[in-house]
């Protein structure tokens, strides 16, 4: 049809959408979140200030502040021009140790077309173009423990421990550690932790426990009571005034409800083979999905998805093949699209949307929401055998052939 794209119009397309979107990030370029960083780093590498008292009043944890400290070694300006560019080098990298993460080494390589496919629509995500964010830098500690969990446990149990400087953002690495029993990884990401937590209290001359004390107040404020703050796709946004902690609770057990069920429908699984652990390749991109739903996020955290759309495209099981090649492009739709910020450009320009805007402003929930529930689904029918499809039976052997007329 004259309408369609040759295939070489679509990788040119792609790369152009990626080019945009990332000169708009550099353009753009909102100084405000790393101002505050470099700011926090500061004041702790070279006045000693402990930033959970008094004016500072940071949440970033302690391990946070400690592997974030060399931005304060420049200037504020150079030091965001270098740390943009930084997260361009890793939005490009992070994909392709997602496709390694995601494929076992028992399998095919990667092909070239999968890793630019991946790269090129992770370069077009809206979230992608926070350049002056931390999120990518966590991501790609995830991504790289991931992948190197089997190979080198102490290399990929110090990055885990790395990538808890963003709890929320680490956590579907840490269960899926946990959960496919890579426990050699275990030890030295609670060492990095503490080490980092350490070197942070002794620059501040305060207690590991006197800090832990004063960083759970500041996260209590914050996160808690009259003055919380709610995320842009957490679905207790659409709680009824002052129940929004009750509605939490209760997506927190049922999104962790359904993957602990996953987890253990893909165990049986296992056990029916005679395998061991799963490998579960999906589950850190689940888990990712069902933060982003429970917890408080901003937008540019929708890069954690990165691992569920690289299981999607590279996952060679056979079974729903097609079901998932469909939902990867689904979700490259909704990441690639702001709709909620579409919505309230229309409501500036005098647009009358009435209903829809609202939807519009919540887009990115109803969204996630069909993403969770479509990345349970696929791992439900594939774990679960079909009584009713009629059993394969292995023909007899053929008897052997007699000797015939000489």
């Amino acid at each position: 049809m004259g309408w369609q794209l040759s295939l070489s119009n679509r990788w040119l397309l792609l790369a152009a959408l990626a080019t945009l979107n990332l000169v708009a990030g550099l353009v753009v370029f909102n100084r405000l979140d790393f101002q505050l960083m470099h700011g926090w780093t500061s004041a702790w590498l070279w006045h000693g200030v402990n930033l959970y008292v008094g004016e500072s009043y940071t949440d970033y944890p302690p391990n946070a502040i400690v592997t974030l400290s060399p931005i304060a070694l420049l200037p504020l300006a150079p030091s965001a021009w270098l740390w943009a560019l930084g997260n361009i080098a890793l939005a490009i990298a992070a994909p392709i140790v997602a496709a390694k993460a995601v494929r076992d080494d028992a399998r095919d390589d990667v092909t070239g077309a999968d890793l630019a496919l991946l790269t090129l629509t992770f370069l077009c995500w809206s979230a992608t173009r926070s350049l002056l964010q931390y999120s990518l830098l966590t991501l790609t500690f995830g991504l790289l423990a991931w992948r190197f969990a089997d190979k080198r446990p102490w290399v990929a149990g110090m990055l885990l421990g790395l990538a808890v400087m963003k709890p929320q953002a680490a956590l579907p690495f840490c269960l899926w550690v946990l959960f496919t029993g890579r426990w050699r990884l275990v030890l030295p990401s609670v060492l990095t932790v503490a080490t980092l937590w350490l070197v942070y209290c002794a620059r501040v001359g305060a207690t590991p426990l006197g800090v832990a004390a004063d960083y759970v107040a500041v996260m209590r404020e914050m996160y808690a009571g009259p003055y919380q703050q709610v995320g842009h796709s957490e679905f207790a946004r659409l709680a009824p005034e002052g129940s929004a902690d009750l509605w939490r609770m209760l997506t927190a057990l049922v999104t962790f409800g359904l993957i602990t069920t996953t987890v253990v429908l893909q165990l049986r699984r296992a056990k029916r083979g005679g395998a061991g652990y799963p490998r579960f390749p999906a589950l850190p991109g689940l888990v990712a999905a069902a933060v982003l739903i429970t917890f408080r996020h901003l937008s540019y955290a929708f890069v954690a998805l990165l691992p569920a759309v690289a299981w999607l495209l590279l996952d060679e099981e056979p079974v729903w093949k097609t079901a998932r090649r469909r939902l990867f492009w689904f979700m490259q739709a909704g990441l690639i699209l702001d709709v909620p910020t579409a919505g309230r450009l229309l409501e500036k320009l005098g647009v009358p949307l009435g209903m829809v805007g609202t939807l519009l402003g919540h887009a990115d929930r109803i969204f996630l929401v069909a993403c969770f529930l479509a990345l349970v689904a696929l791992q439900w029918v594939t774990a679960t055998p079909d009584e009713t499809a009629p059993a394969r039976t292995t023909p007899a052997p053929a008897a052997p052939r007699t000797a015939g007329r000489k």
